[in-house]
């Protein structure tokens, strides 16, 4: 791959490509509504600043009728799009049946655009989130780019997921630079890429996007990362997400080791030392960066509360798909 050249600021505006916006609202059913609502007015305030393509440019959300009712959708697009709806190229999918990286490629299957970025509607970009996704595609060789996704900090609670949760904490601005993973809440492809290359269907809830960052870098197919691209993600909305989401990390975490094919790494002595590494990471996430989003000493106990809290969930999540490999999806599916 090339290096990259990044357009001179005057010019970046009048250089930015064609883009089909792509937002699941599979997230939205575990989030709250306020947030997917805020989503879509951030959108709509920054596709139509995108001037000369906005008429080229698309926005679609893609949702399983089965699970979200139309009248929902239809009345929060009405709600937060008014009647800009038109020159927005704004369109609601019904997907019956479909989920998170199955409603992803539907809806780049429907682009018509050059580009083809992704969104979740639990995640609130920043103001210049989109103009700076795209940015990098002035250079030609450049065919995948995705931002920094970071927890909100509003709350203890948030503050802990932000410190120990795999998300990384708020970037500072600075140049695109190469990177070996990226996350499907906050990336852009070319629609040639994606049409060669789809979110692969895994056993899992998430992960998929992991499992694509291997295939494009074995096709040397370099992901960059622009650090400016910023979204702002929540920790699980209540007790009930909070529990759901770390027994399906634990499920994921089986299942992963599964496919290894690798015995002793399914045990459950490797399934305790795993548990181990990951509040042991945690701890030193929270202690040493505690000062970033601003927790305070008194604080950190409670995270570290928290953090013990969800990892003895995701313990108790792969324990259980080791044993009941249908249990965790049946009964506490995100």
């Amino acid at each position: 791959m090339g290096g990259f050249a990044p357009a001179r600021p005057a010019d970046a505006r009048r250089l930015l490509p064609s883009v089909t916006v792509v937002v699941e609202w599979d997230n939205a059913r575990l989030s709250e509504l306020r947030r997917a609502r805020a989503t879509l007015r951030t959108l709509h305030d920054q596709l139509l600043a995108l001037g000369p393509i906005l008429e080229q440019s698309r926005l679609l959300i893609l949702f399983d009728d089965a699970s979200v009712p139309w009248r929902l959708i239809e009345e929060t697009l009405q709600a937060e799009l008014a009647d800009e709806r038109v020159r927005l190229r704004s369109q609601a999918v019904a997907a019956t049946g479909l989920t998170y990286y199955a409603l992803k490629n539907h809806g780049a299957s429907l682009a018509d655009t050059e580009i083809v970025g992704f969104v979740d509607s639990d995640v609130v970009p920043e103001p210049d989130w989109l103009p700076k996704l795209l940015e990098p595609f002035g250079d030609p060789h450049v065919q995948v780019v995705c931002g920094n996704t970071y927890m909100t900090t509003d709350s203890v609670y948030a503050k802990a997921f932000a410190l120990f949760w795999f998300f990384h904490l708020r970037a500072a601005d600075g140049p695109p630079r190469p990177v070996k993973e990226f996350f499907a809440n906050n990336v852009a492809f070319r629609r040639r890429v994606l049409e060669a290359y789809p979110y692969p269907p895994q056993p899992g809830f998430k992960g998929s996007c992991i499992d694509l960052g291997k295939t494009l870098r074995a096709n040397g197919i370099t992901v960059w990362q622009q650090p400016g691209a910023r979204v702002q993600h929540p920790p699980p909305n209540g007790p009930w997400h909070f529990v759901c989401r770390a027994l399906c990390e634990g499920h994921d975490n089986a299942v992963r080791q599964a496919a290894q094919g690798v015995a002793s790494q399914r045990s459950l002595k490797s399934v305790y030392w795993r548990f181990r590494g990951s509040l042991a990471d945690s701890v030193h996430r929270i202690r040493g960066n505690r000062e970033q989003v601003a927790l305070s000493r008194a604080g950190v106990p409670f995270a570290i509360g928290i953090a013990a809290l969800y990892y003895v969930l995701v313990l108790a999540g792969e324990c259980v798909s080791v044993r009941y490999p249908g249990a965790i999806r049946r009964y506490f599916a995100i």
